[in-house]
């Protein structure tokens, strides 16, 4: 209702500035600024009768959208970091945080954001462990060294890279455990 008579206005208006009033006149009949006036001449003078309608004020652009060039470039570190065919990719994680490395390791610009990455994965099924689990049959780990008492035998292992998330950074990191076999202390 208040969107019919708003529209009344624009062709009493029109209308009026058609029959050769005065842009003061105009304004004090209808109502309206000086702005408001232009602004409905323009359109009118642009595209007719139908300038006068309003129009859609929904966003012409989703936000949240990245490329398809973009997705398939996530998509193809993803698969290159899960193949492990380099001697960095063979340690190394294939979450989210590893692929915003990896883009800034390439010097790639405009980088998506790790949340953005992850809801690209998620959307492609790359998400979940789907690695299988390998081993000999038996809980015990292959070769095995047994031990009697603490400080016996210890097991010592790099881990990483890990990657940790900043103030709008990934951080690489690695660590060095040394753990007891026998008393599974650090």
């Amino acid at each position: 209702m208040k969107d019919q008579k708003e529209y009344e206005k624009r062709c009493k208006a029109i209308r009026l500035y058609e029959e050769g009033y005065g842009f003061n006149k105009i304004l004090r009949m209808v109502q309206r600024s000086r702005f408001w006036l232009s602004k409905w001449l323009k359109r009118y003078k642009e595209q007719g009768g139908n300038g006068l309608k309003d129009r859609s004020r929904a966003s012409r652009r989703i936000w949240r959208k990245i490329s398809d060039r973009l997705v398939k470039k996530i998509l193809s570190i993803r698969e290159e970091l899960e193949s492990h065919k380099t001697r960095r990719s063979a340690f190394c994680g294939i979450g989210a945080e590893v692929i915003h490395w990896e883009f800034e390791r390439q010097k790639i610009r405009d980088i998506p954001s790790i949340s953005t990455i992850a809801r690209t994965l998620s959307r492609y099924g790359k998400t979940g462990n789907k690695r299988e689990q390998r081993g000999n049959g038996t809980r015990r780990p292959y070769p095995y060294f047994k031990a009697e008492k603490i400080g016996d035998f210890h097991q010592t292992d790099l881990v990483g890279p890990r990657y940790l998330r900043g103030f709008g950074k990934v951080t690489r990191f690695y660590t060095f455990h040394t753990v007891d076999v026998a008393g599974h202390t650090a």
